[in-house]
């Protein structure tokens, strides 16, 4: 079990990813809600189910387990449409800071993540000075969330937070 605590922001300027591999994801939702969400996942060439419970507004517990191909499959038949992306490891260190790139329906739509071992911690994180505007709690913050939305509301909503990072004049 794992204590999830993180916040999210725009990029607006993209650091270097030369050198770094990605990480790809496909993700399916079993559910998905406020309280709890569960979900599986091909990531590089092994495959997880996931549940995550809230036990607050800003942390949630996540439990994650290995399954096989076949059971994966299996689930996916049950699920919701597919969250694609690429997922980039600038740093392994408190903060732990990775890229999340998104292809398919949410192409263009890039992020950093910044992870906490505590709630004092991300109090204190200063975002770096290529982040920009936070969507942790936004309906961007979350796959889950981008779920609800269709193509054009989503795109909406991110041109709306990246005119935060870029005011016209």
């Amino acid at each position: 079990m794992y204590h999830e605590i993180n916040r999210k922001f725009l990029i607006e300027e993209m650091p270097r990813l030369t050198g770094r591999r990605p990480v790809f994801y496909e993700r399916y939702f079993l559910q998905h809600g406020d309280l709890v969400e569960e979900r599986i996942q091909k990531v590089g060439d092994s495959y997880e189910y996931e549940i995550k419970t809230a036990i607050s507004p800003r942390e949630r517990i996540r439990e994650k387990n290995s399954i096989s191909e076949k059971e994966f499959k299996k689930l996916k038949e049950r699920s919701s449409k597919v969250i694609l992306r690429e997922r980039y490891l600038l740093s392994k260190k408190d903060p732990r800071i990775s890229i999340n790139r998104y292809k398919g329906d949410y192409k263009g739509f890039d992020f950093a993540e910044a992870e906490f071992d505590t709630e004092e911690e991300r109090e204190s994180f200063e975002p770096l000075a290529w982040m920009g505007t936070e969507i942790t709690n936004s309906p961007l913050g979350r796959d889950s969330w981008l779920l609800s939305l269709d193509r054009e509301h989503f795109l909406k909503i991110l041109d709306t937070e990246n005119k935060k990072l870029k005011p016209e004049l």
